[in-house]
């Protein structure tokens, strides 16, 4: 089984099976804009200003003075990700006994290297769409190690902390459109577009959308204006895998409508060195974000084997190839990725965690006549040094 024959056997999976999967991916959804060349690293400028209004000056007298602030600059690169296969001589006895290598592959050996490839690519976008969730979720870029360890390599965007709040679901006051209405309320003051706003809901959430009195109100009486676009099979938005559109809502106090959102994909996510999947999106977290703000794909470049074994760089969403060690003989089949997700400003993302009845799966339905007023309570995000 040459070397030359696996790789471009790898490749020609590698163009049919992600190509064709690349813009169905959520990671490729909220962070729309590719950065990608084979350079080390890229510049990670960090420049806040709140303009203010300019004074009019009489004729005879100067342009009032604005000085300029500066911003900084941090020279980041982006960690790589990489997962091997081996193909032993075990396998390749049984791939090709009595046949000669010349003479081709057959049904055998196609079929398992292209479940090897298929395997790497699903391995990497679930990493990439819990990575992408993570930014807004933790206002950084985690690269974490087996078992969530701590290589010192996440990317810290230095979130504003009023940006991730904790809602008590739990007064009789208390409802979605309080709880989405007080997002917006923070995301506008940070200058945030608030067209094409979606909501990204964990478990808790989705349940408790359900069971709010003012969206059940809505649906009894068919206000289009208040709820729309509800359905009993949710279609994808943006036509990306796993990402349904449950319901377009504006409640009474909200400044602009919104697309409430269930991530669930075909592949669960599981962590690196853990046996049981976790939720993509914690049950008590709900994400409000813009799909109108910049977000870039950072991709940088990687050292791999072209199919006649020479060393190149390439850079690219993910990169496939494979190698042999001398003693004992074994070929991988290799693939990389060496990527960051970059958002043009942190401050365009909100965070709600909500606080739901103890011991319970999901909220109570909040009742329509209100007595007490709901609570919200500012928290920190976690913060880490820049690294990688």
């Amino acid at each position: 089984m040459p070397i030359e024959t696996i790789n471009r056997t790898v490749l020609q999976y590698y163009e049919e099976v992600h190509l064709q999967e690349i813009n169905r991916q959520l990671y490729t959804t909220l962070f729309s804009l590719e950065d990608t060349n084979t350079s080390a690293g890229f510049l990670l400028d960090r420049y806040s200003v709140t303009p203010a209004a300019v004074a009019y000056v009489s004729s005879s007298s100067p342009a009032v003075t604005l000085n300029y602030q500066e911003g900084s600059s941090i020279q980041i690169s982006p960690p790589r990700l990489a997962q091997r296969t081996p193909i032993n001589r075990e396998l390749k006895d049984k791939a090709i006994a009595g046949v000669e290598a010349a003479a081709g592959y057959g049904p055998a050996e196609i079929q398992m290297i292209g479940q090897i490839t298929k395997t790497h690519v699903a391995a990497i976008n679930m990493t990439k769409n819990k990575q992408a969730l993570e930014v807004f979720l933790e206002g950084e870029f985690r690269a974490r190690g087996s078992n969530d360890a701590d290589l010192d390599m996440d990317i810290d965007y230095s979130r504003d902390d009023s940006l991730s709040f904790t809602y008590d679901t739990q007064p009789t006051a208390a409802s979605v459109g309080g709880a989405l209405s007080a997002a917006l309320g923070k995301l506008s003051k940070f200058g945030a577009p608030l067209d094409e706003v979606i909501v990204l809901l964990g478990g808790k959430w989705i349940t408790y959308i359900a069971r709010d009195a003012d969206i059940q109100r809505s649906q009894a009486f068919n206000l289009q204006n208040v709820l729309t676009a509800t359905s009993l099979l949710p279609e994808n938005v943006r036509n990306t895998e796993g990402l349904k559109l449950l319901a377009m809502y504006r409640g009474l106090d909200m400044i602009t409508g919104v697309s409430l959102c269930a991530y669930t994909p075909r592949v669960p996510y599981v962590a690196p060195g853990v046996d049981a999947s976790t939720p993509y999106i914690p049950d008590d977290k709900a994400i409000v974000l813009s799909l109108q703000s910049d977000r870039y794909r950072i991709n940088r470049g990687m050292d791999v084997f072209d199919p006649s074994g020479n060393s190149q760089v390439v850079a690219q969403e993910i990169a496939p190839d494979t190698y042999t060690t001398p003693d004992p003989i074994i070929d991988y089949i290799r693939s990389q990725s060496r990527h960051a997700f970059v958002p043009a400003n942190i401050n365009h993302t909100a965070v709600i965690t909500g606080l739901f009845a103890t011991g319970e799966t999901s909220a109570e339905t909040p009742k329509e006549t209100p007595t007490e007023t709901p609570t919200e309570t500012p928290s920190g995000t976690p913060s880490a040094t820049p690294g990688g």
